[in-house]
C-alpha cells in the first residue's frame, strides 16, 4: 500500500511538473510575441517619423530642415528655420511639422500656424520669440509663395484668439507657448510684402 501511494505521488508530481513547464513555456511565447509586436510597431513609428527628415542643421539655434520635398512650408531666415507644414494643430502633427490652424486661410487672408518651442524632438518655433520687426517670413503653398514682414511680436493670453481672426489683408500669424507661463502664448504676426517692396 505504501509503495502504491509513493508511486501515485511520483506520478502526480510528474504530471504537475509537466503542466508547470507547459505553462511557463506558454507564458514565454506570449511575452516574446508581445515584444515582437512592440518592436514592429516602434519600427513603423520610427520609419514614418524619421523617413521624411533629411538633416538637422548644425546651427546654434537647433532649427531643422524637414521634408524638403514638401510644397507646404515656412522659412524664416533670421532664425534659420525651414520646416514643412501639415494640417491641424494636434500634438501628433506638431511633433513632426508646423501645424496649420484649421479654418484659417491657406494663401489669401490670415494664415495661422503653430508649433512647439521646447520639450520635443522638433521645436520649430523655439526662436520666434527673438524675431524683430521687419524680419522676413517666407510661406509656400501649392507652388505659390508669399513673403511677409514681421509687424508684431507679443506675449498674449492663451485665451486670446483675436490674432487668428480672418483678415482682408494678407497676414501670417505664428503661435507658440511662452516658457514657464502656461497662461500665455508668444504671437508673431507679419504682413505680406507686396512685390517691388522687398
Amino acid at each position: 500500500m505504501l509503495i502504491y501511494n509513493q508511486k501515485k505521488i511520483v506520478i502526480v508530481s510528474f504530471i504537475i511538473s509537466i503542466i508547470m513547464l507547459l505553462g511557463i513555456h506558454l507564458i514565454l511565447i506570449i511575452i516574446n510575441e508581445q515584444k515582437s509586436n512592440e518592436n514592429h510597431l516602434q519600427s513603423q513609428v520610427v520609419l514614418t517619423i524619421a523617413k521624411p527628415i533629411e538633416q538637422q542643421q548644425t546651427t546654434s539655434n537647433s532649427s531643422f530642415i524637414y521634408q524638403k520635398t514638401s510644397n507646404w512650408r515656412i522659412q524664416i531666415p533670421a532664425i534659420q528655420l525651414d520646416a514643412a507644414i501639415q494640417e491641424g494643430t494636434s500634438n501628433t502633427v506638431m511633433r513632426q511639422a508646423v501645424g496649420h490652424f484649421e479654418n484659417t486661410a491657406y494663401m489669401n487672408g490670415n494664415v495661422c500656424l503653430a508649433a512647439h518651442n521646447r520639450g520635443y524632438k522638433y521645436n520649430f518655433f523655439q526662436w520666434i520669440k527673438n524675431l524683430k520687426i521687419g524680419d522676413k517670413i517666407i510661406y509656400q503653398y501649392n507652388g505659390e509663395e508669399k513673403t511677409y514682414e514681421v509687424k508684431t511680436n507679443a506675449r498674449i493670453q492663451e485665451t486670446d484668439w483675436t490674432y487668428l481672426q480672418e483678415s482682408k489683408e494678407n497676414k501670417i500669424t505664428l503661435i507658440t507657448c511662452a516658457e514657464n507661463m502656461p497662461e500665455y502664448r508668444i504671437c508673431v504676426q507679419a504682413e505680406e510684402v507686396k512685390k517691388g517692396e522687398t
